[in-house]
Parts: C-alpha cells; sequence; structure tokens
C-alpha cells in the first residue's frame, strides 16, 4: 500500500489534543473529526473545513468530563451519531447543507461508557453501539428506544465494531481478545450472538470487507505511533488519520500506478478496484469488479473506452459518460473489441450484435451473458433504429429478425446489391440497398414489427388479439420452440400465457420451476394451485401442499390434508387461520366421529384433543367400557380431573352393584370416604370399617363405628360403640396432627368433658374457649344449675343471656340483681315487670291449655289439637313426665289421624327430649311412628353415647353417615357446619341445603344476611329460583336503603347482592350472557343493586355530582326500589350538588307519590322529565314505602 501526503485538514498544537474519533461519510460528502475538547469538525471531501459544533453531555447540569470515542454517519449524511465516554449515544441532525443548525433528533443511553459505534447499510432507522459493560446495543431512531442485543460475555468490554457490506450482521472486538458475530436478522437474545474466534490480545481495531482484520496493542505500524483515530474514503482511495497533538492528516491511498501511453494514469485502490484518469482533460471513470474479482489488465480504446479483465468477467468504462458496467465473460487468447458502431446495443440496452474473425454474426443478451448464434458470413449487421429489430446480409439474402427473443425465427428475403442503410420513418421501416448507382427500398412487414415490439414491452393482451393472425402464428411457435431449446422454459410459458394458452403455459412454468408465476394469472390460478398441491401431497411435502391450497382458495382442503396425515396441530393451526370458527370445529368433529365409526379409537382420540374437547375422547372409551383408555386419555389431556373420572366410574360402579370395583376408584380419586359411605348405604359395615381404619386412621375408624352404631338398635349400637370407647384421646392427637383441632373440641364437647376441652382450648385452640364457655352454661342452665350457668355466662361476657335465664324461669329477684350488678340500664324495666308479676294467681294443677287440648281432640280438629299439645311447656306443668305425655299424644294423632304432619312433629318432640335429655324415653316413644325411625334410632344412640362416654352420631357422622347428620345440624340452625358437611356430597343436596338456610333467613325477615350466604357458596343456577333471587334483591334493597346510604354496613350488603346476582349472569368461562330473556329479570335486579352501590359510595366519599346522577339512573328500578324514597333521594342528590331546579322537579314528583299512597291509589301513572332522562313510569301504591321525613320534604 503506497500513501501519499495530500494536505493537513488540522494543523498540529504544541500540546497533546488527541484526536478521538473520525469518519467519512457513506456519500463521500462530509468528513466529521472529534477533539479532545469535545468539538466535532466538519470538512467536505476535498478537505476544506465547512462547519463545526460542541457536542452535548449526558446530564446537562454535569461537567464536561467525557470524550467522543467514535462517531457513525447515516447513508444520506445528513445525521452524525456520536458515542460519548459519559454512557450515550448523540444523534445529531446535521442537514443538507454547509451551516444549517444542528439540532438533536435522538438520545440512547447505555448506563456504561460507549466505546465504538456502526451505522450498518440499509439500517436507516437502527444504529448499533457497544459500551464497557460488554453489551452491544441497538438504538431505534423511530421510536427513540435501546434494546440490548445481546449478552456482555461474562463483562468482557467492547473496544470496537465493524458492519458487513449487506448491513446485516455486526461484529464485536473484546477486551479479552473474543470477536463475536451478531445476526440483525434475528429478534434480541443470547441466540443470534456468536463468538468467532479469540485473538492474542485485546481487539482494539476491526475491519469487514471481503475478509475481517483484527488489530490490537501487539499490531505496531511504522510512523503512526502517534496515531489516535483513522477512518478511510468509501472508495478506499484516501484514508484520514488523527494524531495525539490534535492534528488531521489526508493521504491518498494505493496499491500501484502506472502510467498508459503517457495520457492515462491508473491507480488500483485495490486489486478489484482501480481509478483511470486521463491526464489531458482530467476525465476519470473509477472501474470495480462488483464480482470481487482481481482486475489483470487494463486496455483504453479511442481515448474513451475502457476494459478491464478478471478471470470471469469484463468490466466496461466510458471516460466521457463516466459509467462502468460488468459482464460474464470467460474467453481465452485474443479477442478483438469494436467501438466504432454504437448500433450494436438495441435501444433498451438488453441484447449486444457483434460479429466474430470469421464474419459470423452473434447475440449476446447482457442479463445472462448467453451467446447464440444468428448467422455465418455476414456482410452487414445493424439494429433497425429505435426497435428490437435485428437486420443482417450475407450474400444475395437479406436476414430480419423481428423479435430478439426468438432468434430462430428469421425471415428472409433475396435482393440485390448490398445494404447501404436503415430508414425508419413514421411507423415505416425500409431497408436500402445499392447496386452501382441504382438504390433499392426493401420494406419490413410492419405487422411482424408490431408483434415483436409489443412482445418486448409485455402488453399481454394486444399479443393474444396479435398471435390469432395467421402470419404471426409461425413466428410465436418458433419463438416458444427456440425458448424451450435454450432452457428458458419460464419465457416460454410466458409468451405461451400471453398467446393465450394456458394449458401449455401452465406445463412451461412448471418445467420452469416457477409455479408461483403461472399462479398469478387468474385463469390459471385455482386448476395449477389444485395439481400443485395434490402432487405435493402425494410425494409427502405436506407444507409445500398446504401452501398451494390455500392459493387454490381450498384451506378445507388444506386442513383434512393433515388430518389424513395425522398432524393435528398442523391440522388446527390450518383450519384456524384460514377457517371460521364454526367451520373449523364443525371440519374436526366430523372427522373424529367418522374415525370412531371406523374403529379408529386412537386417531379419533387425537382428533378430539386437537379441536379442544378431550372430554370427548374419554367418553368415547368409556362407551367402548376401555376403562385403561379412558384413564390414560385424563392423565394426559385432563388430570384435573383425573379424581372426578375415577369417582364418577365409582358411581357408577356402585349402581351396578362392583362394590369392590367402585371401591378401587373412590381410593385412586382419593376419596376414601365415599367408599365408606357406600359400604355403609349398602350395610357393609365392617368393610366400612376397613376402609376407614386404611385411609383415615383411627378416628376415622370411631366415625364410621358411630354410624354403624346410629343405623341399629339401642341394645347393639351400645355394644358398636363400646368396641371404640377408649379410642378418643388417640383420635384427638389424629385430629390435631391433620390440623383440625376444631373437630378435636366438638368430640370433648358432646361429651360434656369440659376440662379436657379447655385444656385443648388453652394448648392447640385458643379462639375455642367463648365455645367451652357457651357450651357448659347452656348445659347447666337445661341441667338446672342456674348459678352456675349465670357465672358461666358472665365469664364469657353475655350477662344479657343469663338475664333472659333468670327471666324465662320467672326469678325476679336474681334477675334483678344480675340487673343491678352488670345491665344497671335493665333495672327499670325489670322492675316494671316484678309488680304484674307478683299480682298474679298461683298457677293452678292443671293447665287450662291441656282441658282445651284435649276438648279439641274430642271433638276431631285434629291439627288444633296437634299444636295445642305442642304448645304446653314447663310454663303450663311443671312435671316434665306430664310435658312428655301431652307430647306423646300429639304424636300419636299425627300418626294415626294427620300423617303429613307425622315428620314435623316427631322432629319437634325429637329436639325438646334431647334438650330435657330423655334419650331413652324418646327413643321409646318415637320407635312407633314408623317414619321416624331415623329419629327414634338417633335419640337411642345419642342416649347410648351418654352411657359409653363418646361423640354423638351428629358431630361425627362425616365419614359414614353425611346425610344423617344435615338434618341434625340445619334443626339446631348450625348452618355452617351444614355447608361443611354438604359441601363433600353432591350439588342437588349442597344447593338444597343453602336454599333452606337462605329461606330460614328470608323468614326471619334478614336479606342482608341471605345476600352474603348465596355470594360465599354461589347461588344455584336454576331458572326456578330466578323470582326467589329477584324478591332477595327486592327486599334488600327496601330494607337497606330506607335504613342509610353512604354507610361501609349499606355497603357490604349490596357488594354481596351484586356478587352473586353477577355470578348468574355469566357462563362458565367468566362471559356476561347479554340476549338471555330467562335471566331478564335478573339482569334488572343486578342492574339496580349496582347503581345502589355507586350511589352509596358516592354518598361516602362526598361525591355529589356523581351521587345526583347514579340516583337519577335508579329511578329506572322502581320495582325493586321504594317509589317515594328513589324521587326523594334523586331530589336531596341534586339539591346537594347544586343543581336546585332538577332537585325541586324530583321533589314535586315524590309530592305527587306521597299523595298516590295516603289517598290509597293503586297506581299512578308518570309523566317523562324533561332533561333528566327519565321516561314514563308506572307506579303501584302496593309497592311503595313512604320515607320518614317525608313531611320535611
Amino acid at each position: 500500500m503506497h500513501l501519499r501526503f495530500e494536505r493537513n485538514l488540522i494543523d498540529f498544537s504544541d500540546s497533546q489534543q488527541k484526536i478521538t474519533a473520525l469518519s467519512w461519510s457513506p456519500t463521500r460528502q462530509k468528513i466529521a473529526a472529534a477533539t479532545a475538547d469535545r468539538v466535532i469538525y466538519l470538512f467536505d471531501e476535498g478537505g476544506e473545513l465547512r462547519d463545526r459544533f460542541r457536542t452535548k453531555p449526558n446530564d446537562s447540569d454535569g461537567h464536561f468530563v467525557y470524550m467522543v470515542w467514535g462517531m457513525a454517519f447515516s447513508q444520506d449524511s445528513t445525521i452524525l451519531a456520536t458515542a460519548q465516554s459519559d454512557g450515550v449515544v448523540f444523534v445529531y441532525r446535521l442537514g443538507l447543507e454547509w451551516g444549517e443548525k444542528k439540532s438533536i433528533c435522538a438520545k440512547f443511553p447505555a448506563n456504561s461508557p460507549v466505546t465504538s459505534i456502526v451505522w450498518p447499510p440499509n439500517n436507516a432507522d437502527r444504529l448499533y453501539f457497544g459500551a464497557l459493560d460488554g453489551k452491544v446495543r441497538v438504538g431505534h431512531l423511530e421510536t427513540n428506544k435501546t434494546e440490548v442485543v445481546s449478552g456482555n460475555l461474562e463483562a468482557s468490554a467492547i473496544l470496537t465494531l465493524a458492519a458487513n457490506g449487506k448491513g446485516d450482521a455486526v461484529i464485536s472486538g473484546h477486551e479479552d481478545g473474543r470477536i463475536c458475530r451478531y445476526d440483525l436478522s434475528r429478534t434480541s437474545g443470547d441466540d443470534n450472538m456468536q463468538v468467532m474466534v479469540r485473538h492474542s490480545c485485546s481487539v482494539e481495531v476491526l475491519a469487514w470487507g471481503d475478509v475481517i482484520l483484527a488489530a490490537g496493542p501487539d499490531c505496531k505500524v511504522e510512523s503512526l505511533h502517534g496515531t489516535t483515530a483513522m477512518c478511510w474514503s468509501p472508495d478506499s482511495n484516501y484514508v484520514v488519520l488523527g494524531t495525539l497533538s490534535g492534528g488531521v492528516m489526508l493521504y491518498s491511498t494505493c496499491l500501484k500506478r502506472q502510467l498508459y501511453k503517457d495520457n492515462f494514469e491508473i491507480t488500483y485502490s485495490s486489486l478489484s478496484k482501480a481509478s483511470v484518469q486521463h491526464r489531458p482533460t482530467g476525465q476519470s471513470v473509477a472501474m470495480a469488479s462488483s464480482l470481487g474479482q482481481s482486475i489483470s489488465n487494463i486496455d483504453i480504446y479511442q481515448d474513451r473506452y475502457v476494459v478491464a479483465r478478471t478471470s470471469k468477467s469484463l468490466v466496461l468504462g466510458d471516460l466521457t459518460r463516466k459509467v462502468t458496467g460488468e459482464i460474464l465473460w470467460g474467453g481465452k487468447g485474443k479477442q478483438r473489441f469494436y467501438f466504432g458502431n454504437p448500433e450494436e446495443l438495441n435501444a433498451s440496452a438488453s441484447h449486444l450484435l457483434f460479429r466474430d474473425q470469421h464474419a459470423s454474426l452473434h447475440m449476446l443478451y447482457l442479463a445472462t451473458a448467453k451467446n447464440v448464434l444468428l448467422l455465418e458470413r455476414c456482410s452487414y449487421c445493424q439494429w433497425v433504429p429505435s426497435l428490437d429489430v435485428i437486420v443482417a446480409q450475407s450474400g444475395g439474402t437479406l436476414h430480419v429478425w423481428y423479435s430478439a427473443r426468438c432468434p430462430g425465427s428469421v425471415a428472409t428475403a433475396a435482393v440485390q446489391g448490398a445494404v447501404d442503410s436503415i430508414i425508419n420513418f413514421q411507423g415505416k421501416v425500409e431497408v436500402v440497398l445499392t447496386e452501382g448507382s441504382r438504390k433499392e427500398a426493401h420494406r419490413l412487414d410492419p405487422a411482424l414489427i408490431r408483434f415483436g415490439q409489443t412482445l418486448a414491452a409485455g402488453s399481454t393482451r394486444e399479443v393474444a388479439d396479435m398471435a390469432k393472425q395467421s402470419s404471426l402464428e409461425q413466428l410465436v411457435s418458433d419463438l416458444v420452440e427456440q425458448l424451450s431449446r435454450d432452457g428458458d422454459f419460464g419465457e416460454a410459458a410466458s409468451v405461451l400465457l400471453k398467446q393465450g394458452n394456458l394449458q401449455a403455459a401452465m406445463e412451461y412454468f412448471l418445467k420452469a420451476g416457477m409455479p408461483d408465476q403461472a399462479a398469478q394469472d387468474t385463469r390459471t390460478a385455482v386448476p395449477l394451485c389444485r395439481r400443485l398441491a395434490a402432487g405435493y401431497e402425494a410425494s409427502r411435502q405436506l407444507e409445500s401442499a398446504e401452501h398451494w391450497y390455500i392459493r387454490a382458495g381450498l384451506p378445507k382442503e388444506a386442513a383434512q390434508m393433515w388430518l389424513r396425515a395425522k398432524c393435528w396441530p398442523q391440522a388446527v393451526h390450518a383450519a384456524s387461520q384460514h377457517l371460521s370458527d364454526t367451520a373449523a370445529h364443525e371440519l374436526f368433529v366430523v372427522h373424529a366421529k367418522r374415525l370412531e365409526a371406523q374403529r379408529r379409537w386412537q386417531d379419533a382420540e387425537s382428533a378430539w384433543v386437537a379441536v379442544g374437547e378431550p372430554a370427548q375422547a374419554v367418553a368415547m372409551h368409556r362407551r367402548n367400557n376401555d376403562f385403561a383408555a379412558m384413564f390414560r386419555a385424563v392423565r394426559q389431556h385432563q388430570p384435573e380431573r383425573l379424581a372426578d373420572t375415577h369417582a364418577q366410574l365409582a358411581r357408577e360402579m356402585e349402581a351396578a352393584g362392583d362394590l369392590k370395583g367402585a371401591e378401587a376408584h373412590f381410593v385412586e380419586a382419593g376419596h376414601w370416604r365415599g367408599a365408606a359411605d357406600m359400604y355403609a348405604k349398602h350395610h357393609s359395615w365392617e368393610d366400612a370399617l376397613r376402609i376407614a381404619k386404611s385411609h383415615g386412621g383411627t378416628a376415622a375408624h370411631d366415625q364410621v363405628a358411630i354410624a354403624w352404631a346410629s343405623s341399629c338398635s339401642p341394645q347393639k349400637a351400645v355394644a358398636i360403640l363400646a368396641r371404640c370407647a377408649g379410642h378418643w384421646k388417640n383420635a384427638e392427637q389424629e385430629f390435631l396432627l391433620a390440623g383440625q383441632p376444631k373437630e378435636a373440641l366438638e368430640m370433648w364437647l358432646y361429651q360434656k368433658n369440659w376440662a379436657v376441652a379447655r385444656q385443648l382450648c388453652q394448648q392447640h385452640y385458643p379462639s375455642g374457649m367463648h365455645s367451652v364457655v357457651d357450651a357448659q352454661a347452656r348445659v347447666a342452665r337445661e341441667e338446672g344449675d342456674v348459678a352456675h350457668a349465670e357465672a358461666l355466662f358472665l365469664e364469657i361476657g353475655q350477662p344479657q343471656v343469663a338475664l333472659q335465664m333468670h327471666q324465662e324461669a320467672g326469678d325476679w329477684d336474681a334477675a334483678l340483681r344480675l340487673a343491678e350488678q352488670h345491665l344497671p340500664s335493665m333495672v327499670p324495666q325489670i322492675q316494671a315487670r316484678m309488680q304484674p308479676a307478683a299480682l298474679e294467681p298461683p298457677q293452678p294443677a292443671e293447665s287450662p291449655l291441656v282441658t282445651h287440648a284435649e276438648a279439641l281432640e274430642a271433638e276431631g280438629s285434629w291439627a288444633k289439637a296437634i299444636d295445642a299439645y305442642l304448645s304446653i311447656t314447663q310454663q303450663h306443668i311443671s312435671d316434665q313426665d306430664r310435658q312428655i305425655e301431652m307430647w306423646g299424644r300429639a304424636l300419636k294423632i299425627a300418626e294415626t289421624k294427620m300423617h303429613s304432619r307425622l315428620a314435623e312433629v316427631a322432629a319437634t318432640i325429637g329436639r325438646r327430649l334431647q334438650r330435657l335429655g330423655q334419650f331413652e324415653q324418646a327413643g321409646e316413644l318415637l320407635m312407633g311412628a314408623q317414619d321416624n325411625k331415623d329419629n327414634a334410632l338417633r335419640m337411642a344412640v345419642e342416649h347410648a353415647h351418654l352411657r359409653c362416654g363418646v361423640p354423638t352420631a351428629a358431630e361425627l357422622l362425616e365419614a359414614g353417615g353425611a346425610h344423617m347428620a344435615l338434618p341434625v345440624y340445619a334443626d339446631a340452625g348450625r348452618w355452617e357446619l351444614v355447608h361443611d358437611v354438604a359441601a363433600n356430597l353432591d350439588s342437588a343436596t349442597r344447593d338444597d341445603y343453602l336454599i333452606r338456610h337462605v329461606t330460614d333467613l328470608m323468614h326471619q325477615e334478614q336479606p342482608d344476611q341471605a345476600a352474603p350466604v348465596l355470594a360465599h357458596y354461589g347461588a344455584p343456577k336454576a331458572a326456578g329460583l330466578y323470582p326467589f333471587y329477584q324478591s332477595i334483591a327486592q327486599a334488600l334493597l327496601s330494607k337497606v336503603l330506607r335504613t342509610a346510604t353512604g354507610k361501609s354496613a349499606v355497603e357490604t350488603a349490596f357488594s354481596a347482592c351484586h356478587r352473586f346476582l353477577h355470578g348468574l349472569l355469566v357462563d362458565a368461562n367468566g362471559a356476561t350472557l347479554h340476549h338471555d330473556p330467562a335471566k331478564q329479570g335478573l339482569r334488572n335486579a343486578w342492574e339496580a343493586v349496582h347503581y345502589s352501590l355507586l350511589h352509596s359510595r358516592s354518598v361516602r366519599k362526598g361525591w355529589h355530582l356523581l351521587a345526583a346522577k347514579q340516583a337519577t339512573s335508579l329511578l329506572r328500578f322502581c320495582v325493586f326500589i321504594p317509589a317515594d324514597w328513589a324521587y326523594a333521594t334523586a331530589g336531596l342528590a341534586w339539591r346537594d350538588a347544586g343543581a336546585a331546579n332538577m332537585a325541586l322537579l324530583f321533589l314535586n314528583r315524590f309530592l305527587d307519590i306521597a299523595e298516590a299512597i295516603e289517598d290509597g291509589l293503586a297506581g299512578i301513572k308518570l309523566g317523562p322529565i324533561q332533561g333528566a332522562g327519565v321516561g314514563d313510569r308506572s307506579f303501584l301504591g302496593s309497592q311503595n314505602l313512604t320515607i320518614t321525613k317525608s313531611a320535611q320534604l
């Protein structure tokens, strides 16, 4: 390499003023130099200083302590990016002209000093920079965002970057010597980085051309030891060097120089590049091989035309026009070049005519370098001016090629003389021949000329029309034949397509491997694409087959192809991409059913799974009784349903009588209690005990034993329970180990073992102490130990319960004493009630109520007699045995005269006897009532529990008699336990007890408690219950809104009602059902609650205007909300919002409603309120509730 100093761009200084970075723009127009004082100087390509500007720091408030370590120009040279040591890249807009104002158009932070930067070709909106943290980042100019391209290679600092000529890859040089390559066509991530090689030292310089050059501190360049920056011109003819002392020098570079014929200087900048300059005129042209071939020789003809030879090509140049071109050329030996006739190149510059040394005429296809021999012994040849028509002469024959694309089709004519010239004037072409002094004109066929030109222009319709002329058919045929011989099947297909021969065109396109080309024509697309798709499918090239099925507009056939190949994911993808959801689902369902009909079970399963319906595959195997396949399918595709499937099969086997098989599936489902329950229902108690012992331990075993005892006679029950009477302490330990202290406590409470229960609470369950003392107090009360009961009630802070106990017993002195000590506010009330009690006469020995009941029984008023007997309590008869006798009469009447009331009467008496502790007598009394045998057995068993010291059946029937436990809990009002037990049973039982609980709350006029219960446990979605749910919402709104709004308690009730109503209005996927007419009433109720909740929140937060608008919305729901309350609330809300007119409007409407109520009207027609968004409404007085402050309003 030879360097020749041209000039200094910046002169040297006496001190260190390091040039930190240099960059030459891709267009050669600008050179940028960054100095140590952070100023950038801009020069033109001749080295003249044209502009300069100062760079900006990363932190606008910071100090100028950074350096510019790298620069990069955009491809159009109008933008310059700087890499700075303060961890930022600034992008400056320079403008098109010199001296334009500089502006920052982008900023990319890096969180680490930026050491190098490149702006690859073909990346107008992306530049790449490396930093000391070892990361390569990309800055997106469109979004002004930074993205990390790669990892940090264990934090090895990046010192330099370089990009390839295509702009699709970048390489980085690292401090540890590694050189890495980044593929810019991939997305960000570690997989787009590849470590290429490790250099012997840190890599500080990289260059990427035909090869990659790398250098570091081990590379010493003579005379350049003071150089701090360097860059090359895009044509490699110049290099700029920056020095430590602030100087910038411009050098011209070359591999070699030589003179040609003393008038031309040839300068080689590389093996494949050379510059040729005509020294007298200064004209020059840059010769370069685009193939990267080394130039071996350069010749210059006529002082204008330059021919450069490589081993594979010729590079041609014109000094006058400064243009170059390259063609493939493999000729050997000596060739002659003829530049005397510029007409040897056709008008469209696609073909070149030339004659060799044997006078043979050749035509060269410049695009492909294909050489075709046209004519031997050619004495004349020329293109017709402005036309692609060739005229040549050989002897006495004139040859005319009307289309260069058809060299095999030539028209000939015998002529006399030699061709003198060719005239193309006003659409007429004549060949002028001379013989001596005689001239003759030969006119060329205008139709053939027009056909050739139309064919060259690609006008399909005109060519097709013209090809119908008989005079042109042979030309077209010859053209196709010639192209076919030359292997140009694509060209032949194009000609046939223009001629309209679709079938032949399609065949040639396929021969050329150009099916896409044929498919562009709508006339051939569908049949061609279908044929291609079928062919690709037959050869198992399924992806290509899918492509052509889609191109043919046959997406369903594409999906079916994948189904035939058993490629389920691809079939699903094709269907989802190109078919509607309905069509895709129908396709897979039909295919799956067809496979089932063919007994191809595994393929059918795959089809069902592919369509997203694995449940259908499971059902198919179930129908075939192939349980192994069924459970395999569940495990693979529905693992969350494995336990439910085992449980369902267990229930089916139980129904079929296969108890052992059912047991196995219950256990597999993890539901051994179901197996124990099954055996209990079939009276296989020993098997139930075995299951419970194996899977639940001693506690579960004892629970099943209790369930067994509850189904036997009292005598046998005692024997059964005696078998496990000593296991209760062990049961407690198992409960505690299972994290169930509550269940252990319930066990000791029933035994009335208060000391053990208290100890359990102190050690393991402190929150249960209140329940222990409460239960002990109530038992003491029932046993008549009033003093002890009072002390216990006071211990848990319930003096009011103790007071009520004394009042019910008629012990007013004790009540007064308790009130004076603990409830002083109750003293006046107690004293007032003591006076009439003191004046009451002594109670007769026999209550008149007994006489009345006996009279009703005698006259046959059975229902009244039952009620009279059951109403007898301790206040009427002090003798307990006498009370029980009266109740027995009620039971007898129900059993013999009113069988429909038997269950009700038996349950009532059972609860009373249970409270009195008369279990054995209750069992004897109830045993005679056949329909109440379970109640009798329960009473007897509980009596046996007392004698044996074991828990009640009602408390421990979960394992084997959950259905027996539920009525006991429900009758006692212990709904929490009811729902806990029912949660493990079937949905019908759960829903039944949930509705019973809610109904009980509604009978107690507690809709504010009913709504949370439904919200917590989930309201059953039975259409018959919709009116009931609406009544709950209406009752809640009527009760709560009359109380107050804007309070948290009100919002809690509304929120619960809102949740359970919303749960009824959505499907299983959570999507709202907007158009279900059966749920319109529910939707109206939900909207009423919704707006009421929003209104209450707005009132509480003081959002007056929003509260007024929400109150106005509530006027649409007077079916659920008291109308007078609604209009009064709207009026007051608008008053608080400062809208007096609106307030007066709604309050006047309220007065109309209030008067209608007072007059007892059944309804009132309310007209529309203009401007308020409220239309006509009919008001029913029976649905209205007058608010308290109506007089004030």
